[in-house]
């Protein structure tokens, strides 16, 4: 026999885990996030307050922005409310302005991955339909989009706060490759040009200022933020090297040598010894970070093992430091949430300085880099962070409708701002979720699947064989009564997997709605996280409860860690 498949849910009072209480948490907070009236009652909502997110129209932003959270947490029924939705009620005749940045990894990412997870038709269409109604932004004398487009016109502009309104966004036209590419009948070679316009242009110390003029292909201003502005452009080069099946050299180049600048020129350890990330503008620091930087962490590490031999313990102790600072901008609050962005100047470190950065938008960066670095090391302080932030979550953004952010993370008593942003469901609370250790494992074989052996071979695992002193002869019998092992795995190196190449199937019968990860859910803001998961072909494994009751009844089988296993969203 191959291996058996097991759970490694370590129970919360005696190890470095969580029990299966903490890892659905986050799956009881998703339900929270519905309100009183579920999906129905906010289906055709962007968010409690939908004015901030600029859709030209369209509706719906927290439906499809959450697909493929619903789909991973298997609650079943909101998954199949929120498809129908999407089939009956997303419509796209729409004729106002939209952000392109907003609908695209909002829109289309949560499209695009719903597809990838189900199959379903409807999503791929919906996404190529979107798709068309966005290329007017391309329409520039470099290629690079602006970042509006009007629905009705097929025009588009630069915002208006946008260095003179004549610049598109670093963030912005930086952070499309994932989703466009995989829309590659309508704008794989716009995302490429994109590449193109940033190789070839002159930069700074080898960084990347945030603004770019969309005419000239000049920049605009020499201020350089891994935070707010520039982020997920970086965030972006990774996951596509990734995303590639490790094929694209292009976006592994700019990558690290986007890394190697902001060491050089950006990073700082505080007197207290916080090492942070400050913003460049034309040659003078700002000593801070933003919340929105604390993603770092978790892409360093997550690129620490295609770096350069010598460099990968450097990044990997790098990506430990900078996710440790934004805890501490997390601990040092009467909430234990962080600020919208934090100094370190005048003797303070890691603490906002002034009221307007002081608020909590039930962001997700720093716990994704909580799960990043769980995975990478099996720390446990990670996952007891993350689950710092869920009960912090719970006692000052909850509300009857929802969750809301809070306007000042140092204040006990909370000042809602009546908005649950879509990436709450979409990013924090899957971050959470995929972080929180209910993971699918297997015993004796890594297999192509799993990038890190120690997602297998650690100390947290259940050795099913070891745990009854069985060998697996013994095991076997027994075991092949509920497991079947054949079709275990399909390759994981697709460059740009379709439909016919669906790998998964995560729903174990026996188990009810328990969870089943094989490979993190996060490569993305939405859409990367479904591309890099390592689904199971043909699942059928089928734990019976019957089975295991026999088992555990006959003393073949101490099952302990699943003593709560029927404990439900």
């Amino acid at each position: 026999m191959e291996g058996l498949w097991v759970l490694d849910v370590p129970s919360k009072a005696g190890g470095p885990g969580v029990s299966l209480d903490r890892a659905w948490e986050p799956a009881q907070a998703f339900r929270g996030g519905l309100g009183n009236g579920g999906l129905c009652d906010w289906g055709g909502k962007d968010e409690i307050d939908p004015s901030s997110v600029p859709a030209g129209g369209l509706s719906g932003a927290t439906v499809i922005d959450s697909l493929d959270t619903l789909y991973l947490m298997e609650l079943k029924e909101e998954f199949q409310e929120a498809k129908a939705w999407v089939e009956e009620s997303f419509h796209l005749n729409v004729s106002g302005e939209a952000s392109l940045f907003e609908v695209n990894i909002r829109y289309i990412g949560g499209l695009l991955s719903a597809f990838y997870l189900t199959g379903e038709e409807v999503f791929r269409i919906k996404a190529i339909k979107l798709g068309e109604k966005l290329l007017p932004a391309f329409d520039t004398p470099t290629g690079i989009p602006k970042g509006v487009v009007n629905f009705k016109s097929g025009s588009n502009r630069s915002w208006g706060w946008a260095v003179a309104g004549g610049s598109s966004i670093l963030a912005e036209f930086g952070s499309l490759h994932l989703e466009f590419l995989h829309l590659t009948q309508l704008s794989g070679n716009q995302v490429r040009n994109i590449r193109k316009v940033l190789r070839d242009i002159d930069k700074p110390f080898g960084l990347y200022p945030n603004f770019l003029s969309p005419v000239s292909g000049n920049w605009m201003q020499h201020h350089v933020s891994v935070g707010g502005l520039g982020d997920s452009f970086y965030e972006y080069l990774i996951k596509s090297w990734l995303m590639s099946a490790k094929t694209d050299m292009e976006a592994k180049d700019m990558y690290y040598e986007a890394l190697e600048a902001i060491e050089t020129h950006l990073l700082n350890v505080s007197p207290g010894g916080l090492t942070y990330i400050a913003e460049w503008r034309g040659g003078i620091l700002d000593h801070k970070m933003g919340h929105l930087a604390c993603f770092s962490g978790g892409m360093i590490a997550l690129g620490a093992e295609d770096a350069q031999e010598e460099k990968r313990a450097r990044y990997r102790e790098l990506a430990a430091q900078i996710t440790k600072t934004c805890h501490e901008s997390y601990a040092r609050s009467d909430t234990k949430l962080g600020p919208e962005a934090f100094w370190f100047n005048s003797g303070r470190e890691a603490v906002a300085t002034q009221t307007s950065e002081s608020y909590y938008i039930l962001r997700p960066e720093v716990v994704e880099s909580y799960m990043y670095l769980w995975r990478q090391t099996h720390d446990p302080i990670y996952r007891e962070w993350g689950w710092e932030v869920v009960m912090a979550l719970e006692k000052y953004c909850r509300t009857e409708a929802g969750f809301s952010g809070i306007q000042d993370v140092y204040s006990k008593v909370p000042d809602h701002d009546n908005k649950q942003q879509t990436f709450f469901l979409a990013e924090t609370l899957k971050t959470t979720f995929t972080g929180s250790g209910a993971v699918l494992k297997r015993i004796g074989d890594v297999g192509p699947c799993l990038a890190d052996p120690a997602d297998v071979l650690d100390e947290q695992l259940l050795f099913l064989c070891e745990e009854t002193g069985l060998g697996d002869t013994a095991m076997s019998h027994q075991a092949q009564t509920f497991l079947s092992t054949e079709n275990v795995y399909e390759t994981c190196s697709l460059a740009i997997p379709g439909p016919k190449h669906r790998r998964f199937a995560l729903q174990p019968r026996g188990f009810d709605s328990l969870p089943f990860v094989l490979e993190v859910f996060w490569f993305l803001l939405d859409f990367a996280f479904s591309l890099q998961l390592c689904f199971l072909t043909d699942f059928k494994y089928s734990f019976q409860n019957h089975v295991l009751s026999e088992m555990v009844s006959s003393n073949k089988l101490n099952l302990k860690v699943f003593a709560h296993t029927h404990t439900k969203p």
